[in-house]
């Protein structure tokens, strides 16, 4: 069956998120990879102070949302995924800097990231890799009253990016897991400054990769590998 399968599937919904899986199961059988682009914070949560503007239902909202369903989804799609398939997340530098106004989604992106490593471990004897791309931000079409502006004023083309996607779990990647890909629009010769940056920056063995695709560099930083 060609036709695409869409689905009314809420993360936060235990019920829908078993139906969702429930149904590929049965139309595909297996599957062979899991794409999670989904995150979400109030308004209210991404405006000036961290601290004064961070309530508790956002916080728990944000990290439920934005990390937790890359856990259930990660671990609902492992169930009928094909051993050496392959897990990708999004996330974004506000992980690790303060990026104005990002506020609580950089604590979830660091959940996130966390998340990754340890679902990498779990999955790593079936040959699952998992992933997550720090990409720099679209431009969207937003309604200018959001305020998003600083947040999103670099633009990378996404069919530049979107090529590093399906590497991930092409064979070529079968060893890549564990691993945080850094993919911005930068010139070549900034890019080994940014990889010597980062070489400091670990306080553990690391090992970078790093790979040129037209005006997008993407950095490949592996603190370890499950696969062989």
């Amino acid at each position: 069956n060609s036709e695409p399968i869409l689905c009314d599937c809420d993360v936060t919904n235990d019920q829908q998120m078993e139906a969702t899986f429930h149904r590929l199961k049965e139309e595909w059988g297996t599957i062979d990879f899991l794409v999670h682009a989904i995150a979400f914070a109030g308004k209210d949560q991404l405006d000036g102070s961290f601290i004064e503007n961070t309530t508790r239902d956002g916080f728990k909202s944000a990290l439920d949302i934005s990390a937790y369903s890359f856990v259930d989804a990660g671990r609902r799609a492992s169930e009928i995924m094909n051993d050496g398939g392959a897990m990708v997340t999004l996330t974004y530098l506000g992980s690790e800097r303060v990026i104005p106004n990002y506020n609580v989604m950089g604590v979830a992106k660091a959940a996130l990231e966390a998340s990754t490593r340890y679902m990498a471990a779990d999955l790593g004897p079936r040959q699952i890799r998992v992933n997550a791309i720090s990409a720099g931000p679209l431009k969207p079409s937003l309604p200018p009253e959001l305020g998003l502006d600083d947040i999103c004023s670099v633009s990378t083309k996404p069919p530049a990016r979107c090529k590093i996607i399906p590497t991930l779990w092409a064979l070529r990647a079968r060893r890549c897991t564990y691993s945080l890909i850094w993919a911005y629009p930068v010139r070549v010769k900034h890019i080994m400054s940014m990889a010597a940056s980062m070489l400091l920056a670990c306080r553990k063995k690391a090992h970078l990769k790093i790979v040129l695709h037209n005006n997008l560099a993407a950095i490949i930083q592996t603190h370890g590998t499950c696969c062989n």
